[in-house]
This record gives C-alpha cells, structure tokens and sequence, in this order.
C-alpha cells in the first residue's frame, strides 16, 4: 500500500509539473477528443488517427492485488507518452527554436507520424 501511495503521490506531482509553463508554453493533457474516456464519436475519429482500433478481447475475469500497481505504473508510462509527443507536436508545429525543418512537406509528413503515435497512445490509454 505504500509502495502505491507513494506511487500516486509522484504521479500528483509529475502532473503538475507538465502542466506547469515551460519554454513556450506547458503540457495539458488534449481533452477536445474526450482523452482519458473518449465518447463513441471521439474514438471513431482517435481510431481513424491511430490507423487502427482498440483491442475488442475481454477483460480477464480478476486482476490479482499486484495488478494495482502494473496498472498505475502503465498509466503513469501512458501519461509520460501522451506528454512527451503532445509537445514534441507542439514544439515542431509552432518552429520553436531547435524543431525546425527546412522542407515543408517533410515537417507536414512527420507531424501525421507524431499525431497518429500520439492517437495510439490516447486510444490505449488505460481507463
């Protein structure tokens, strides 16, 4: 039970410091495609994004008391990827110094890559 309270004490501040300003602005975590409980909708369009669907197997029947913490640490590890390729998106879209590119259409082929690897990540995300 520790291990978890300080597990979720360190994801509390992890969070707050993505959301804090940084450089050119701070991570949020996207809520416009309904990100971490997408509607029926939103994960049409997050599946088209993602060039792919969520997995349709069932659930097993009962997770064993270790399982909290695999689960916690796969949502914090899920949480890093969404802000690690949220900004990297950012930083590249908006020409912060060091993202730059000189060929247009490669910058425009890379972000498509970034934005369906970060549509993966929200569509996986561990709800």
């Amino acid at each position: 039970m520790h291990f978890s309270t300080t597990l979720g004490a360190l994801v509390a501040l992890a969070g707050a410091a993505f959301a804090a300003p940084a450089g050119q602005g701070g991570f949020s975590v996207p809520t416009d495609d309904g990100f971490p409980a997408p509607n029926a909708d939103q994960l049409r369009v997050i599946s088209k994004i993602a060039d792919g669907t969520l997995s349709n197997a069932p659930p097993p029947p009962k997770l064993n008391e270790s399982s909290h913490v695999l689960f916690q640490l796969v949502a914090y590890n899920e949480l890093h990827e969404v802000a690690y390729f949220d900004s990297l998106i950012y930083n590249i879209s908006n020409n912060v110094k060091g993202y730059e590119f000189k060929n247009p259409k490669k910058k425009d082929e890379f972000l498509d890559i970034l934005r369906t690897v970060l549509a993966v990540r929200l569509s996986s995300f561990p709800v």
